[in-house]
């Protein structure tokens, strides 16, 4: 629990300072600009099942917000670095409850209106448990396990692409897909995320 509210405070102080900083950079020219977006997300898109008919799962309710930044890279190219967080929420399991924060770093090529990315970065998944005692179908009958009150944490590597359409100078819209063990057929997995943005700061 003590990592899981850690991150949530860092992610909290680092869009206030991205808040603080739009004041900043206009004052001190700093050569870049900060966004801040809302979102959903639908992680490992046909790897979970949701019935018992065997439906799997190619869009969920799994809200995010994320923050980057954005500026000058080599060969006329924008770096794009990003934080992003989705709202705890539960799991098919009621007992847990899961939260999911990234950091990536992307490689951006701009087209008229739209913005094309590309690059990788860092999935961390905290799954907390209520430690409380379930009972669950053992065959003919039920029968009674204890959960663990702890938070687990799993890190994955993705491979990153995605895209910003330009709706005007301030507001943009971004669509990503993030691959999951890209190297192993079995495993590998794909989640998709679509937000609105706010440009704050240097507009570039």
């Amino acid at each position: 629990m003590k990592k899981l509210t850690l991150t949530v405070a860092c992610f909290v102080f680092f869009m206030t300072s991205l808040v603080t900083n739009q004041t900043n950079a206009q004052i001190y020219n700093i050569p870049g600009e900060f966004s801040l977006g809302i979102g959903n997300m639908t992680k490992y898109v046909g790897k979970v099942q949701k019935d018992l008919d065997g439906g799997r799962n190619y869009f969920d309710f799994n809200p995010y917000l994320r923050a980057n930044y954005r500026s000058d890279f080599y060969w006329d190219k924008k770096l794009i670095l990003e934080i992003g967080l989705t709202i705890p929420q539960e799991g098919a399991d009621d007992a847990v409850t899961v939260t999911n924060l990234w950091l990536q770093a992307l490689i951006e090529h701009v087209i008229s209106n739209f913005r094309l990315q590309a690059g990788a970065g860092l999935f961390f998944t905290y799954t907390k448990m209520d430690g409380e005692v379930q009972t669950l179908g053992n065959g003919i009958s039920t029968q009674q396990y204890n959960t663990p009150s702890d938070v687990q944490t799993a890190v994955n590597n993705i491979l990153v692409i995605g895209s910003d359409y330009l709706l005007n100078k301030d507001i943009f819209i971004n669509g990503q897909i993030s691959a999951f063990n890209i190297e192993d057929g079995d495993e590998r997995a794909f989640s998709y995320g679509l937000s609105i943005n706010y440009t704050l700061g240097n507009k570039k």
